[in-house]
């Protein structure tokens, strides 16, 4: 690998979603010193940061769910007050842009950002010498989950769905099934629709109480292992679908050692907002 340009002291590196990889060190005025690696060769990754009158440092990056990469530590945006702090900075493909519309807010200046990363809840949590030490910057478009109708059981017990990573623009939605029957074929129902529908009344399998609590508009297959399956969804990075809420829900399909079907049933449905960052 080749000398990155400009970075005379590397304080972090990121590794991005789609390869590649970047670097950061000090940051002196009029001069860039972020660089990207390719796979082949060192590029500058912008040149809007910087700090007035001595050197700013960027310490740490954490990456967001679309692949954008945060730098955060202590230097100043070109354009900007001289002496004004940002703390964090996004890189949107083309420019450093504040981070959720801030350029700076954090308290006690001097000390800036020395670490941070994304939050289950989809904040991004920031630590540091600055007051309090420690921040949370939301979101005003969040993911967002809720339940969306009761499941039944079936030979493996009660089936469960869970969400593990909320769906945000850019990223994947995961959920994860439990308590499945060990031998059977799942379809991962996703749709925009609530339904009631009686699963007995298309399958004389199916048991009772166990319902379609989802329009059928996009469906996947999977086999459950040890009575377990994990759901994943991309999520197009398009702000059109900022806000739009998908159901997701499975259900189970039974079969014998003979692949006979034997049961039908379903798991509990969960209704997510799509949100960004």
């Amino acid at each position: 690998m080749s000398h990155a340009p400009g970075i005379t002291s590397v304080q972090t590196f990121a590794a991005l979603p789609g390869g590649g990889l970047i670097a950061a060190g000090e940051l002196m005025p009029n001069m860039n010193h972020i660089a990207r690696w390719d796979g082949a060769a060192w590029t500058p990754l912008g040149g809007q940061l910087f700090l007035p009158f001595s050197a700013g440092n960027v310490l740490d990056f954490v990456v967001l769910p679309d692949g954008d990469p945060v730098a955060c530590g202590l230097f100043g945006f070109f354009g900007s007050p001289l002496g004004t702090p940002a703390h964090f900075a996004r890189w949107n493909g083309t420019a450093w842009v504040g981070l959720n519309g801030q350029t700076s807010g954090l308290t006690n200046p001097q000390n800036g950002v020395h670490t941070a990363t994304f939050l289950p809840d989809g904040a991004v949590g920031v630590g540091g010498g600055f007051v309090g030490n420690v921040a949370r910057i939301a979101t005003n478009c969040p993911a967002q989950q809720a339940p969306a109708g009761a499941g039944c059981s079936g030979s493996g017990g009660p089936n469960q769905l869970s969400v593990e990573t909320l769906p945000w623009l850019g990223g994947t939605f995961r959920a994860r099934g439990t308590g499945l029957a060990a031998l059977a074929i799942v379809t991962e129902v996703y749709g925009f629709t609530p339904l009631v529908l009686p699963l007995a009344s298309l399958l004389p399998q199916a048991g009772a109480g166990c319902n379609l609590l989802v329009t059928p508009d996009h469906v996947n297959v999977s086999i459950p292992t040890a009575g377990v399956t994990t759901t994943q969804l991309a999520i197009p990075d398009a702000p059109s679908l900022i806000g739009l809420v998908v159901l997701h829900q499975l259900n189970v399909y039974e079969v014998s050692q003979t692949f006979d079907l034997t049961a039908v049933t379903a798991s509990n449905a969960v209704s997510v907002t799509l949100g960004a960052f």
